[in-house]
């Protein structure tokens, strides 16, 4: 079948038929039943319950649908393509309908999609409730405009104004199609009967079915409610487990939902017969089992989000904030006597804790809300934003006039955040705010076990992923409330002394460093004309700091609204410049999508990098591992196909792409060695180059033609090899 052809004839017939409008024919209906609506592809029309209804009374009424051969129509989620019926009611006053009550689906291929829906006959039914004040005697007149999709190869939107008379009695009088109506209603989906497991994996939702001993399944579906929940058209295995079966189906999101509301349908067998069931899925029926990564289990997300925080202290945002803490500590002790472990240093230590906790708390508020409201977000996701990339590189900016002596509103020469928020008095407001601001230049960075952590903790209810950022948050705060409260660390620090005030001003580089690194990071997403507003607001706060260092000073004021009004005016200039293309595909690198990782695997071995141009963690693997001229070489010898997923900017399909390898930031690299591998190996968020060049040696030597070629790549720009390419 040619495809894009079909396609082609799906949107030609849709437009065409659209416009024409419904050339129907009305047939004459009998007690119970409605006049038919009938189109080229579908008779359609109304049958009742009952003919003659009683006030007060609620029965059902079921738009019955005849659909010509190898045609369907579509459920409330139509699965790849489609559009659900829906059916307007326009009732008398006083009476009322429900929604419609979905029939289980079908599963209908169509090429490469699956679509959700009917064929043959298909009856929806709704609940039509009588007013308690209907006059016996009365006749009524119910009327509704519907409209369904029809589809085979092409597709066709259809619509009809269906109509149904009730009389209105004492004493109710089943209508005509009653028999219809039951068989209707012994389809509808029922409430499970025992609880279902559910597990939300790297790739794959997973339930457990705890059937009745003796129950025997053959066929098993799940329909979600919802779009985006499952890869449509990839098969559902069920197998047989302890105690009852597993169903394992391909996932598809990028935020995993917090409810899986749909319909299990199972075809039970008993003898030599089938029967075809479908249960309510949904938060009453479903147990929230294994966590996802493998059976990653609460308790070891907890240990590796600890593990993660201790060692985010270690990367090149933290530590500079981390060392002048210290040396913060160190004076406070020495030069006031005070003996590590003595409730006032722990004081301090336990409040900076509070404070990363806090930072991180908020965090995750933030992080699950978006998440929740549909928003692809992950780890760092704050940085996709140029606005908020501009105020963290003005915020390092600041810390690094602090370090350097710039401005001073202390009294003393250590502690980061006494210049920053005044002076504490005992210190423990200058320790909480450290702690804020810790959590704050921490986030552009990820630590080894973060990656699991996080990925756990997208896919969890909310008081789980709450626990492993408390934890994260903990463990980052764990050093320093070990120094405080345990004599032995705080003895090994050298006295104070002149060098405390070199090494503040030396660990005021890293801050200079990293606001240089997010202006390039805001270029990248913001364009070049992103330098002048950054840099100008970066003058004025300067400004502003030295006009607060003034004292009687009658241009005071005015200086200071003037810096401020620079900043503002910075800040609304950002978003009004043009995007420069950021993360096109270069020096050997090709743009990722799910299609050329198909590709590239029916190749040879495949390389994918999930990075960002605001990751530390990805541009420091780049410079020690992925870019060294050894692994370079050996990419191109091997035939490496090496593709970027670049997540600088909020990108969907990237994040449900990390989602699915239990993900919630970059980086994350996936290593396919050939053809034939099956799920991709995920390495370690810290590269080596050892680590590569091993993976790599194992290969055989590619085709000289092919090596040459992709060694011909790396020195063409990206705008030469990608023309034709408008993504």
């Amino acid at each position: 079948m040619n495809w894009p052809r079909t396609f082609g004839g799906i949107l030609i017939s849709w437009l065409l038929l659209a416009g024409m409008g419904p050339l129907w024919a009305q047939e004459g209906g009998a007690g119970g039943y409605g006049p038919e609506v009938v189109t080229g592809n579908i008779r359609t029309g109304f049958v009742a319950e009952y003919a003659t209804v009683t006030p007060g009374q609620t029965l059902l009424v079921g738009m019955r649908q005849r659909i010509r051969p190898h045609w369907h129509t579509y459920w409330e989620n139509p699965g790849d393509t489609g559009e659900p019926t829906e059916i307007a009611w326009r009732l008398p006053e006083g009476w009322s309908a429900s929604e419609i009550l979905w029939p289980a689906p079908e599963r209908l291929p169509v090429g490469p999609l699956m679509n959700f829906g009917y064929s043959d006959e298909v009856m929806l039914l709704s609940e039509v409730t009588v007013p308690a004040d209907a006059v016996p005697g009365d006749r009524v007149l119910l009327e509704a405009d519907a409209y369904w999709l029809v589809c085979e190869e092409v597709c066709i939107p259809e619509e009809g104004v269906l109509s149904i008379t009730l009389d209105i009695s004492d004493t109710p009088a089943e209508g005509a199609g009653k028999g219809l109506i039951d068989a209707a209603r012994l389809a509808l989906p029922r409430a499970l009967p025992w609880r279902v497991g559910a597990a939300l994996g790297e790739e794959q939702i997973q339930f457990a079915l705890p059937l009745p001993a003796g129950a025997e399944i053959a066929e098993a579906a799940y329909f979600p409610r919802a779009r985006g929940v499952i890869r449509n058209a990839e098969a559902q295995v069920l197998e047989p487990a302890t105690g009852g079966y597993r169903l394992s189906i391909p996932a598809d999101f990028a935020a995993a939902p917090d409810k899986l509301d749909g319909l299990l349908v199972l075809t039970e067998v008993a003898g030599n017969e089938s029967l075809r069931t479908a249960y309510h899925l949904d938060g009453g029926s479903l147990a929230f089992g294994d966590s996802p990564g493998g059976g990653l289990a609460w308790w070891q997300a907890i240990l590796m989000a600890i593990a993660g925080g201790i060692l985010l202290n270690l990367m090149p945002c933290v530590f500079p904030v981390l060392s002048i803490k210290t040396l913060s500590l160190v004076g406070a002790a020495r030069g006031e006597g005070i003996q590590a472990g003595s409730r006032n240093l722990i004081g301090h230590g336990l409040v900076y804790a509070a404070g990363v906790v806090l930072g991180f708390i908020v965090l995750a508020a933030l992080l699950l809300g978006l998440r929740a409201a549909g928003v692809a977000a992950g780890w760092g996701f704050h940085l996709q934003n140029p606005l908020l990339v501009l105020v963290l590189a003005w915020l390092f900016f600041l810390i690094g006039l602090n370090l350097s002596g710039f401005f001073e509103f202390g009294g003393r020469l250590t502690g980061l955040g006494q210049g920053l928020v005044g002076n504490a008095g005992d210190g423990h407001g200058q320790a909480f705010f450290t702690g804020l601001l810790a959590t704050v230049v921490a986030t552009p960075c990820t630590a080894p076990f973060m990656g699991v952590a996080m990925g756990y903790a997208m896919l969890r209810p909310w008081g789980e992923s709450l626990a492993v950022f408390i934890a994260l948050g903990a463990g980052m705060a764990l050093p320093m409330v070990l120094l405080t409260a345990w004599p032995p660390l705080l003895a090994r620090l050298p006295r104070p002394g002149p060098w405390m005030l070199r090494l503040r001003e030396l660990l005021a580089f890293p801050m200079y460093a990293s606001a240089v690194w997010l202006l390039w990071v805001l270029v990248r997403q913001a364009g070049a004309g992103a330098v002048l507003p950054a840099a100008g607001g970066a003058v004025a706060l300067a400004l502003t700091v030295w006009l607060l260092r003034l004292t009687g000073s009658r241009w005071r004021s005015a200086g200071l609204g003037a810096g401020f009004a620079m900043v503002i005016a910075a800040l609304a200039l950002v978003p009004r410049v043009s995007p420069d293309s950021a993360g096109e595909a270069s020096d050997g690198w090709q743009r990722w999508s799910p299609a050329a990782v198909a590709d590239a695997r029916a190749a040879g071995p495949v390389f994918v990098n999930f990075t960002a141009d605001w990751c530390i963690t990805c541009k420091a693997n780049e410079i020690v591992a992925l870019e060294t001229e050894r692994v370079r070489d050996l990419f191109v010898q091997k035939g490496v196909t090496r593709l970027r997923a670049d997540w600088t900017r909020r990108d969907g399909e990237i994040a449900r792409a990390l989602a699915d390898h239990g993900r919630s930031g970059v980086p994350l690299y996936l290593w396919y060695p050939g053809p034939a591998a099956g799920a991709a190996e995920i390495l370690p968020q810290i590269l080596t180059e050892s680590l590569l060049l091993e993976r790599l040696r194992g290969l055989p030597d590619a085709p000289a033609i092919a090596a040459g070629i992709a060694g011909s790549l790396q020195h063409f720009p990206s705008q030469v090899r990608f023309q034709g390419d408008s993504t």
